[in-house]
Formats: structure tokens, C-alpha cells, sequence
């Protein structure tokens, strides 16, 4: 494809605004982008709609750090830009796999145990950059059987935008494939002595009992900051999850490519504190990791693990308070626990949210594949949680932390 850009005759800004695509600063016009190298003069545009809309998953740092070592080998690039001269106004970053004959369209850093990722636009100019967005779909090669939305907030109205944009050009259905819990800290309006106040009083005594324990024993609480000390970290990071894990999650967080993956991302992040790494360290030998991705205010807990000696330490619990009491000082707003209804969360947290999985299956002659496809995914969601007592396990404790 090479990258191709397509002046939309699309709605004009302001009076006696032309629609032949001439007047650039008072179209929108789109792009379709599949290679990374042409993502550099964009980038900016896009870093600063995932901080204006504070989703840490879907920074340019995060997906195409992903792209570049964890896509699957069968997975096409397809980013749809949206503009208004040299403005980015929306932007939509999706890859496609084509498998039994389905072209299926998802968001970049998908299966890596991270939500949130869907288009973004400029606020107040959303309903624009969804029309552009559909239509540059509709002009993508392969065309889509599937555009799946994972794990994204149950009130982002994208799904819905997209599928009514559709209408008339690619008609559509909407299918919810599945439905999680994310719970959250909210920070905003509170000191963190005023959070702590409110836990449950045994779990508070527990909590710092846990704590003075660790420090009795010499354990210091680190946050990495450079990139050395990111890769020193990291291996060991990946040996405590896999150890918590194995066979059993499904998370696919941790396959081949993952430190090379969260370099990338810390080299761009780390300087800004967008990418933290804390781990706690007793006589130079790590017992603690746990990644944090933030944007705009909020800092969401991505993975971490522990050294299984040190369980009865709940060092994994008090790395992440540490990294709450921290965000409290550098003014985020909301720490996101990740996606999953386990007990810990709901023990720090006092909300949540909730996640959905949808498909969106254009009408054409492959419209009942496609939903045979969806339904047999369905199907499969279930029996595996039927048949997986490990995933159950998982899914409803994550351990004690």
C-alpha cells in the first residue's frame, strides 16, 4: 500500500468552505499508514491524544513498541490518520490479520494484557474523525470482515460511533464478546494518608505491619530511573511472572520479545515518568517487580511478580502501594489496577469500571463467517473457563499479592 493519503470531500470548517480538498486547512482529509517509518511526522499528534484522554495503552511508544516485537508474523499494519492540514485530529492504529479467509482489524498492543486502545480524536471533534475513520476502513486493503474492540471502558462511545459511521458504507453489526471489572484508586482530592484511613482497619494494620517487616529485614523500595537500570531489572521481572503464571494465564504478556518490547517503551517514557518500573531490593537481590504505563493523569498497573520465598512478605502488594504513595506526590489522579475483579484490587481500590470486548462484522458476502467467527470465539471463552480451573483460579484471586 505504501502509505496513501485520500483529501476526503468531507464537512468543511466555517463559512464558504470548499469540499474539492483544496482549502486544506478546512478539510479533514485521511491517511492509511503500513510501515512504521512513516509514523515520525505524526507522532507528536498522537502522543498528545493519549495524554488528553489519558490512556497509557495508547501512546505511540506503547504500540509500536509492541508492533515492533510482539505482533503476530501474520499481522499488516493499518493506521488510520485523520487531519486538518498538518494537524492530527484523530487517529485510529490497527493492524490486520487475515485468517480463514476473515480480514480482522485490531488495535495495536493487543494480548498483551493491556486495555483501553481505540481511536482518539481531538475533543469536541469526534464525530468527524469517526466518519473519516469508517471511510478510510471502507477503502482499506484487505477490506474488514471484523473490527474488534478489546477490553475497552463500557462508556467509550467509539463502538457505537463507528458502527452508525458504517451505515451506508459498510452496514454492520455489533456483537459484545465479553465483559470484565477494572478496578481503580482514585487519588484526585485526597492525600494518601486519607486514602489509607479509609481501608478497612485490619487490612490498614496488615498493610503496614507487612511493611515494617520488609524494612526490618533491609528491603529498600527503588523506582528505576534510566534505562540501564531498566534492563538490569527486566530479565528478573520476567522470571517472577512466568514463575507466577506459566501455562496458566493467557495473557501472551510475556512472550518471546517482551523485555526487547518494554526498552523500547521505557527509552521514549521513562524520562517523563510515564513508564515505571518499581521492584523492591533486599541485600542487591530483587524480590519485587511491577510495571506501571501512565498518561494525563493516569498511572495503570500493568504486570509484575515476586520472589515466592518472600510470600509471606506480600512484597508484590507493597510494591504497588509504594507505587500508589508515589503518584500522589507527582499529581496523578486515578491508578487503574488492570483488568480483572480479584479481591486485592477491591481491598486498595473504591470503584471500578468496566471492560468490554465487542466486534463489529460489516455486512458482505463473508458477513456469516464472520459471525460464526465471533460466535465460536464466545463458545471458546466459555469452555475454556469451564475447563481451565488454573484460569478461574487466576481470574478470581491473582493471588494475595
Amino acid at each position: 500500500m505504501g502509505g496513501w493519503r485520500c483529501f476526503s470531500a468531507f464537512i468543511a470548517r466555517g463559512s464558504g468552505a470548499r469540499r474539492d480538498g483544496l482549502c486544506e486547512n478546512l478539510v479533514l482529509s485521511f491517511e492509511i499508514l503500513d510501515n512504521e517509518a512513516e509514523v515520525d511526522r505524526f507522532r507528536e499528534g498522537w502522543n498528545a491524544l493519549s495524554v488528553t484522554h489519558a490512556l497509557p495503552y495508547s501512546s505511540p511508544a506503547w504500540m509500536l513498541a509492541w508492533w515492533r516485537h510482539l505482533a503476530p508474523r501474520d499481522a499488516r499494519l493499518r493506521i488510520v490518520l485523520v487531519e486538518e492540514g498538518n494537524r492530527v485530529i484523530g487517529v485510529a492504529p490497527m493492524f490486520v490479520q487475515r485468517r480463514m479467509g476473515i480480514a480482522r482489524y485490531r488495535f495495536l498492543g493487543a494480548d498483551t494484557a493491556s486495555g483501553g486502545a481505540q481511536p482518539m480524536a481531538v475533543p469536541g471533534r469526534e464525530d468527524e474523525a469517526a466518519a473519516l475513520i469508517a471511510t478510510a476502513l471502507t477503502r482499506c486493503s484487505p477490506r474488514p470482515n471484523l473490527v474488534s474492540f478489546e477490553w475497552i471502558s463500557e462508556r467509550s462511545p467509539w463502538p457505537m460511533m463507528l458502527s452508525k459511521q458504517l451505515v451506508g458504507r459498510m452496514p454492520s453489526t455489533r456483537r459484545l464478546l465479553d465483559s470484565r471489572p477494572a478496578p481503580y484508586v482514585t487519588l484526585l482530592g485526597r492525600t494518601y494518608h486519607e486514602w489509607l484511613r479509609s481501608r478497612n482497619g485490619r487490612y490498614r494494620r496488615e498493610l503496614l505491619r507487612l511493611r515494617r517487616r520488609l524494612e526490618d529485614r533491609g528491603a529498600v523500595f527503588r523506582l528505576a530511573s534510566s534505562l540501564a537500570e531498566v534492563k538490569r531489572v527486566l530479565p528478573v521481572f520476567a522470571k517472577f511472572f512466568n514463575q507466577r503464571w506459566g501455562g496458566t494465564a493467557r495473557t501472551g504478556a510475556l512472550a518471546t520479545g517482551v523485555e526487547s518490547m518494554l526498552s523500547d517503551v521505557a527509552q521514549e517514557l521513562i524520562s517523563d515518568l510515564r513508564f515505571r518500573l518499581w521492584y523492591i531490593e533486599v541485600e542487591g537481590a530483587l524480590i519485587s517487580t511491577e510495571i506501571f504505563v501512565a498518561a494525563g493523569g493516569e498511572l495503570s498497573s500493568w504486570q509484575g511478580g515476586y520472589d515466592r520465598a518472600w510470600a509471606a512478605h506480600g512484597p508484590s502488594i507493597q510494591t504497588i502501594v509504594q507505587a500508589l504513595r508515589h503518584a500522589w506526590d507527582v499529581g496523578d489522579e486515578r491508578l487503574d489496577l488492570g483488568r480483572g475483579g480479584q479481591s486485592f484490587k477491591y481491598r486498595l481500590g473504591d470503584g471500578d469500571d468496566r471492560l468490554q470486548c465487542s466486534a463489529l462484522a460489516p455486512m458482505g458476502p463473508l458477513y456469516p463467517l464472520a459471525e460464526a467467527r465471533i460466535l465460536s470465539e464466545q463458545t471458546a471463552r466459555r469452555a475454556y473457563e469451564l475447563l481451565n480451573p488454573g484460569l478461574r483460579t487466576w481470574r478470581a484471586s491473582h493471588h494475595h499479592r
